[in-house]
């Protein structure tokens, strides 16, 4: 009782020191509540607030009120009149304002909270041409119109946005009110009901065109700073503002009243927006602005100037875990968003360049939450994509395509949708929202994260709407031929637009990181234009509400009708913070993941909600554990809290936070060594692919380089080769055993014609080493130039030997090489795949198949007919799936299968079909081959483009494509598409515009966007459709197949892998426990400007189970972090201490070095083949430990994607390996003991060499 009687004493003393100030600092001692507190701080048990409020038993800590959840219902909402609960209010925005000013369709905001603590929760609206609304909680959906009685009306201005939040630390609610063009409003809550207009001396007004609001501590004095976004009163170009011009050094410069807003950029008008401000609390509900340049740090830690951003939304809360409030701020348009970290003592620097990869262009609003629950918080910032195809092809975004450069990834992309950024929990971030299934959600102002269904995880809620829909392409290519700038709309005929109308999306959460659409089934599908959304429980049953704040309608209402156990829980913080705003609230529950959400002023687009929060209890009988963490850094807990109960939690009954030690960060598996390599770059040339062929999915023109691993001067070190960029040299570096590395330069310079993608090597007695290189014919098409070029090794560098590989049929573009004893004679056999044809893609190449003939390759027609219609192979390699020594080639073909063709001793014959692989169409990259379950057969993994692209937004897979001369230009055009249920039909999956620009005819048939939304593949080609020649994919997904004998068993790799495409794949056993773990190299920017960059990858260890399955490892604990467009890779053992180091290329960047530290250390064997195949390539080994044999291990010339791993075969196992059984091509066998503490192991093939 003691601690209750001193909360007692802190209630009868404060509105005394209040008096200071001219009123009571606790207004509800003289409202209903009076009684209630009193009564739980003397422990007088249960006690009634109100007629209708809280029935509250008192505890140490806390208080307690039951909860009136209803016995039945079901998952969503239901849509309640809002006349007939009281709230009579319409948001009125007039024509004539939106023709003044088209930012006045951004809509109004809505607040919610308990303004004279009577248990109830009000409700405040704002209004933009009219007056503001306040309407009082009176019971269960019951309000009455108190606007009148507290002065709220705010009839002075143009009402925006909302806030409640105690801003003098009285204990009292007041209300701050931003406006378009001032003054703001700052209302004081008097206590006695009604507010007092103290917007005069606040600090807060101006004439800014001002937005969202957010409040929290931000400089840990205890009081609520303010943070104000502002966008601009008007838009300066679309409301047909008046801009001067003049030259100033011989560039044009706009001046006069709009020279701060208005700048010219590469020859276009850029309009900016108003700068926002920080205003300091002094604990009074008096604010200072910030001086910006002192409180705000770049990502250097250099001061910065207030940005002139678009500022739309704010929300203020701890995102990094560190108990201290950051900012993130949305902003519209080229105003980049920001995210502030705080760095204590009212600072903050700019969140690190590389942990966020990209972000939405028009960003209109945020919401956190841990979406799976890892202990990470992670965000959704909204945006403008259309979730309907048909619709999306007849808007355009206000965003400029990207210009991109090979190797450049050091910038921050902008995307013309919705962003999820997945936060890894080391600072980053990835963005998944393509994934996720949350990138398209029409034109999007408030996400909200709320677990609508009490499953323990939150869903995702979106407000939208648009009162006209401004990106009408056909309206704005109207505007253009009247010689208005791109995207600009005047008013007038902004009033012959259709308004934008799109259904309220609710996503339930799957707990996967996935999210299903459900706002139909959940009744949260009004298609009514709406902003501001809040969330408050509106009739005491514990879960939460949902108010929006619409345009020239009602405001949509929803009851939550959910009816599965809960928990609510409030915080009544110590003032001048009695809400506990920044509160952190983590409950805990059997069966149940960790919940963790915290208290927010504001944060909302234009909005702000109640400080109440709910949790999933689980089950009736659970009982749950609650714990704060309160700004301040002291903590409450409260153990054995039962569902079915608002729990109130008292932080002056809290303790210091028990600061556990933190258990020392493990050392992570790799070391980046990157700068041993000697600064080796693949510098890559841009070209101009989409001047080859307009309507290519992705560029061509980046997909290396490889790497291969080899031994070149045979003095036992592996080196290092890099495939070669156009008119580069190849990168050779000689290793010295100790990780170090020589550049070995080429002579006279050796520019290569096109550029080099795959590598093989391979060595004989006769010739030594050679290198092999797969050379494009894309850049400057020549039908005469070799498909392979082919480097020996002599006199300490390479020298190029003369035949290379003969030209690919057709001209042919050469991608992929893989070698391998295919019949068993003891050398080594090579397969080409044939990429595509320059100007002809996606049509099919011609592969081929070459046998060695003691000093050259030669064309085997045989071979060649079994494998020259596999398609467009990207990925290749010789694997001996059955286990009779002679290896079978498996390919990843691009717009096709993966296909297996069997090996007869020498004659292949297609198996695709009858491994039940025929089926499964992908965008298929690297592949390789491991024994994932070890069970002594060689299974694959291959590489694809993922599942984190726009193609599944629309429709699910199969995603086609339509190709032939259309054009009639000697070229090919390809018509990608998707399939479109509700119409029953195929339709184009790109725009208009960007089709009719390839394929000038279809202009005479086509006349609008409008018109082409509604036509089917086969109604815009037309004629040309019966010739058009189909492909599809059905797969996207990175997969494991596991060799079953008579067919694979595909298995998803884990979601990571899903998250970008994946291209190098390599196996190997890298932590060293027996069992084969799995890199793949990730990433694709080559992408089509308009498209958003896929950038999502780190490059992923994946760590096997040995029973086929695999976890990702996180870049923190792996220690591979590599942000750019990564392509070939390899695993080889540099430093020799019997661990697999990683080698990684970047496509038009550095080759990445990775020594492994952590793995446990295995046996090095190193296997000595015949005269034709010194490296022994092909071979099978196996080794046993005690009574246990391994996987097996496969060495490969060329694999995965281009690449080629090392010669040494590291072997790794729980106990001491005893024996290593080789089965070499051709079906020799040989096996050989192993000394007890032997490093390393050599095994000679029986059949060579001499």
């Amino acid at each position: 009782m003691t601690r209750l009687r001193n909360f007692t004493s802190m209630m009868v003393v404060t509105p005394i020191l209040a008096m200071t100030l001219g009123r009571p600092r606790v207004p509800w001692l003289s409202h209903g509540l009076s009684f209630a507190l009193v009564a739980w701080a003397s422990g007088g048990g249960r006690c009634q607030a109100g007629p209708a409020g809280w029935e509250w038993e008192a505890h140490p800590g806390y208080r307690r009120a039951p909860l009136s959840p209803p016995s039945r219902g079901r998952e969503g909402f239901t849509l309640l009149s809002a006349s007939e609960i009281g709230v009579t209010f319409t948001n009125v925005v007039k024509d004539s304002r939106v023709q003044q000013t088209q930012n006045a369709m951004n809509g109004s905001g809505v607040a919610a909270g308990d303004v004279n603590n009577d248990g109830w929760c009000d409700l405040f609206f704002c209004n933009k041409d009219g007056s503001s609304a306040l309407f009082l909680g009176t019971g269960p959906s019951r309000f009455r119109d108190a606007t009148a009685e507290y002065g709220a009306g705010c009839t002075n201005q143009v009402s925006v946005g909302a806030v409640f939040a105690d801003i003098n630390g009285d204990g009292a609610l007041d209300l701050v009110v931003s406006s378009f063009g001032g003054p703001h409003a700052c209302l004081v809550n008097t206590g006695r009901g009604g507010f007092e207009d103290a917007t005069v001396g606040s600090g807060i007004s101006g004439t800014s065109g001002s937005t969202s609001l957010a409040l929290a501590d931000l400089d840990g004095d205890g009081d609520l700073d303010l943070y104000l976004c502002n966008f601009g009163v008007v838009s300066i170009l679309r409301d047909g503002g008046q801009i001067a011009t003049r030259m100033i050094n011989g560039k044009p410069t706009v001046t006069g009243r709009y020279a701060n807003r208005v700048k010219i950029v590469d020859g276009m008008l850029v309009e900016y927006g108003d700068p926002d401000v920080l205003l300091w609390n002094d604990g009074h509900g008096r604010f200072t602005p910030a001086d910006w340049s002192s409180t705000f740090l770049d990502e250097s830690g250099k001061a910065v100037a207030p940005p002139p951003d678009f500022g739309l939304a704010v929300q203020i809360r701890d995102i990094d875990g560190d108990g201290l409030p950051d900012i993130y701020v949305c902003n519209d348009f080229q105003t980049p968003d920001r995210l502030w970290i705080n760095q204590g003592h009212g600072r903050f620097k700019a969140i690190e360049s590389f942990a966020l990869r990209c972000m939405s262009h028009a960003s209109m609003g945020v919401d956190f939450a841990d979406i799976d629950r890892d202990g990470h918080l992670d965000f959704v910032t909204v945006e403008m994509l259309s979730r309907s195809h048909a619709h999306h092809v007849q808007q355009s975004s206000p965003m400029h395509p990207v210009q991109r450069s090979p190797g450049r990834n050091d910038g921050r992309e902008d995307m013309p949708r919705n962003a999820l950024f997945r936060n890894r929990g080391d600072g980053t971030f990835a963005e998944i929202a393509f994934f996720a299934g949350v990138a398209a959600t029409d034109w999007s102002w408030a996400p909200v994260f709320l677990d609508v269904d009490l499953d323990g995880y939150e869903d995702l809620l979106i407000s939208n709407g648009h009162m006209h829909d401004v990106n009408f392409r056909d309206a704005q290519e109207a505007a253009r031929m009247q010689g208005r700038q791109a995207g600009v709309v005047d008013g007038g005929h902004l009033m012959r637009l259709p308004p934008l109308m799109a259904p309220k999306y609710a996503f339930r959460n799957r707990g996967d990181l996935t999210f299903e659409e459900v706002g139909a089934r959940w009744g949260f599908d009004s298609t009514v234009v709406a902003h501001g959304m809040s969330l408050l429980d509106l009739d005491h049953d514990g879960d939460l509400d949902v108010v929006l704040n619409a345009v020239n309608s009602a405001p949509l209402i929803y009851r939550n009708e959910c009816t599965a156990p809960r928990i609510a829980v409030s915080l009544r913080g110590k003032l001048p913070n009695g809400r506990g705003i920044g509160g952190r609230i983590t409950v805990s529950a059997p069966g149940l993941p960790v919940q963790a959400q915290e208290i927010l002023a504001g944060g909302r687009y234009l909005s702000c909600d109640d400080t109440v929060r709910c949790f999933a209890a689980g089950t009736a009988t659970n009982r749950l554990r609650i714990e704060v963490l309160w700004r301040s850094g002291i903590r409450s807990v409260v153990t054995g809290a039962e569902p079915g109960f608002l729990y109130e939690i008292d932080e002056s009954g809290a303790g210091p936070a028990s600061v556990s030690p933190s258990a020392p960060t493990p050392a992570p598996w790799f070391v980046d060594a990157t700068t041993r390599l000697g600064g080796m770059t693949h510098a890559q040339e841009g070209f101009d692919d989409f001047g080859l062929q307009a309507l290519l999915p992705r560029r061509m023109s980046q997909l290396g380089p490889g790497v291969a691993i080899v031994d070149l001067n045979q003095d036992g070190h592996e080196d290092l080769v890099v495939s070669a960029p156009h008119r580069g040299t190849r990168g050779i570096l000689a290793g010295d055993g100790r990780g170090d590395f020589t550049v070995i330069p080429v002579p006279g310079g050796g520019a290569s014609a096109d550029d080099e993608l795959g590598l093989a090597a391979f060595g004989t007695t006769a010739t030594g080493t050679m290198v092999l290189g797969a050379l494009a014919n894309y850049r400057a098409p020549d039908p005469m130039r070799s498909a392979v070029d082919v480097w020996g090794f002599s006199a300490g560098h390479l020298e190029h030997r003369a035949p290379g590989v003969p030209p690919l049929p057709a001209g042919a573009s050469a991608g992929c090489l893989a070698l391998a004893d295919l019949d068993g004679d003891g050398d080594l056999d090579l397969f080409v795949g044939a990429r595509f044809k320059a100007g002809r893609y996606p049509e099919p190449v011609g592969s081929a198949l070459y046998r060695w003939e003691g000093s050259a390759f030669v064309l085997d027609p045989a071979g060649t007919r079994a494998v020259g219609s596999a398609g467009m192979v990207a990925g290749a390699v010789w694997t001996d799936l059955n286990g009779d020594g002679y290896p079978e080639l498996v390919l990843a073909c691009d717009w096709g299968p993966v296909r297996v063709f069997r090996n007869d001793r020498g004659s292949l014959t297609e198996a695709t079909e009858a491994l039940g692989l025929k089926a499964m169409t992908g965008w298929w990259t690297g592949v390789a081959a491991g024994d994932f379950d070890g069970d002594g057969r060689l299974d694959l993994v291959v590489g694809n483009w993922g599942l984190n692209g726009q193609e599944r937004t629309w429709s699910p897979l199969p995603f086609r494509a339509y190709y032939g001369e259309f054009a009639q230009d000697g070229t090919i055009q390809v018509v990608e598409a998707i399939d479109d249920p509700a119409r029953g039909m195929t339709v184009p999956f790109r725009d208009f515009a960007s089709i009719r620009s390839a394929i000038p005819h279809l202009r005479a048939r086509v006349e609008s966007h409008l018109q082409f939304s509604k036509l089917s593949v086969a109604d815009l080609l037309g004629p040309d459709f019966p010739s058009a020649r189909e492909l599809m994919v059905n797969t996207l997904e990175s997969v494991v197949l596991l060799n079953r004998g008579d067919h694979f068993e595909r298995i998803a790799l884990p979601r990571e892998a899903q998250w970008s495409p994946s291209f190098g794949v390599t196996v190997a056993d890298a932590d060293g426990d027996g069992r084969e773990d799995l890199f793949l190299s990730q990433n694709c920017f080559a992408v089509r400007p308009e498209d958003s960059r896929l950038d999502s990858g780190l490059g992923l260890w994946l760590r096997g189970n040995g029973r086929g399955g695999f976890d990702a490892v996180p870049a923190i604990e792996s220690g591979v972090r590599i942000y750019g467009e990564q392509r070939g890779c390899a695993v080889g053992d540099f430093d020799e201490d019997g661990r697999p180091d990683l080698v990684v290329t970047e496509n038009g960047g550095p080759v990445h070095l990775y020594l492994n530290r952590r793995g446990a250390v295995g046996l090095r064997v190193r296997l000595v083949g015949p005269d034709g195949n010194r490296f022994g390539v092909g071979a099978r080994l196996r080794a046993r430990s005690g009574e246990n044999w391994g996987p097996v291990r496969e060495t490969h010339a060329g694999g995965g994607y281009g690449s080629q791993d090392g010669e040494v075969v590291v072997i790794a196992a729980p106990t001491q390996v005893t024996q290593v059984e080789v089965h070499w091509p051709g079906g020799a066998r040989s096996t050989a003991d192993v000394p007890l503490g032997a490093k390393e192991l050599a095994i000679t093939s029986p059949s060579g060499p001499r």
